[in-house]
């Protein structure tokens, strides 16, 4: 099997000739790794069977905010909405008319990688929200400007939308959303205001994916997701990223949700990945895959911290490919 056949085949609900799988790591780490094995060392020289590709549309209206570099990684110290008074001034680019532009990178990637799965990835409305205001004051501006937050949150779902339906003109595998609203401990929001300012305003896209026949995942970062699993069933998500094993129960979201939703993730790259030894990280990827396989299971890593020793990177990739 091709690597896209090999993901295809596991969004179909069939088992693969092996598990598919991909990971990321801390970027610095990430640019080390490129300029010794190259820009898609991830799957030329590892045999990742995912590429993470993104949309071209700028949600924040043409306002800029300032960054601050480190190594490889851009931190944003503004709000790209200073005030929220201004809330309804915002003139959002129009999509009709610049598909093409939109779909750029997507569809310049399945032209490089004709034989990997391509997750189109795209930030949630709530998502862009919290870029557009920063996380401090979007969870005041929540309580203090409701109406305002509704009017930005409702354009984007509406943009979102649309920008979605310019996969029918592109060949991509899954429609990739994310919007980070889990910490250690569980949701930074109670699951009403989640609906109302997550799922909701993302169900047309999820609905607009499914009519072009593309499987729906959602990337949340923070650990402990249990609790906002009931939210993406009900919003018809295909798939989680990443359950971190040691915040998650493996075995119980395979029992509660193993046929409801498909897993993009299942390896810790806190603990297991980088800190234990290369049998270790074959010991975890073992026992994961015991947890959670083999059906609707794409293994993958979030970011695997830089003093990760590369024979566990090895061994991590050289155990999944005996799956």
């Amino acid at each position: 099997m091709t690597s896209r056949q090999r993901v295809r085949t596991v969004l179909d609900g069939n088992k693969p000739d092996r598990i598919p799988f991909n990971f990321w790591m801390d970027r610095n780490l990430m640019s080390q790794y490129e300029a010794r094995l190259g820009y898609d060392f991830r799957i030329t020289h590892y045999g990742a069977d995912v590429l993470e590709t993104f949309f071209c549309y700028d949600f924040h209206c043409g306002l800029r905010s300032e960054h601050i570099k480190d190594h490889k990684t851009s931190w944003q110290t503004t709000p790209a909405l200073p005030r929220m008074e201004d809330a309804r001034k915002l003139n959002f680019p129009a999509v009709a008319g610049n598909e093409d532009a939109i779909t750029t990178l997507i569809r310049r990637d399945r032209d490089r990688l004709p034989d990997t799965a391509l997750f189109a990835m795209l930030g949630s409305p709530l998502d862009q929200f919290f870029s557009l205001r920063m996380m401090e004051n979007a969870m005041t501006d929540i309580y203090e400007y409701p109406d305002e937050v509704d009017f930005i949150i409702g354009n984007y779902s509406a943009i979102l939308t649309d920008v979605v339906k310019c996969l029918s003109r592109c060949d991509t595998d899954v429609l990739y959303l994310a919007g980070d609203v889990c910490a250690t401990r569980g949701p930074m929001l109670s699951n009403d205001m989640l609906r109302r300012l997550m799922t909701e305003p993302m169900k047309p896209a999820v609905d607009a994916a499914h009519a072009l026949g593309i499987k729906v995942f959602y990337h949340t970062c923070g650990g402990n997701v249990a609790p906002v699993l009931p939210l993406l069933v009900e919003c018809g998500f295909d798939g989680i990223n990443p359950l971190q094993p040691h915040l998650n129960d493996s075995a119980a979201f395979k029992r509660d949700y193993g046929d409801k939703l498909m897993l993009y993730g299942g390896l810790d790259n806190c603990f297991a990945i980088p800190d234990s030894t290369p049998d270790g990280v074959r010991r975890h990827v073992r026992e994961q895959y015991a947890a959670l396989g083999p059906g609707g299971l794409i293994f993958s890593t979030h970011d695997i911290p830089d003093h990760v020793p590369p024979a566990n990177i090895d061994a991590m990739v050289d155990e999944i490919k005996k799956l």
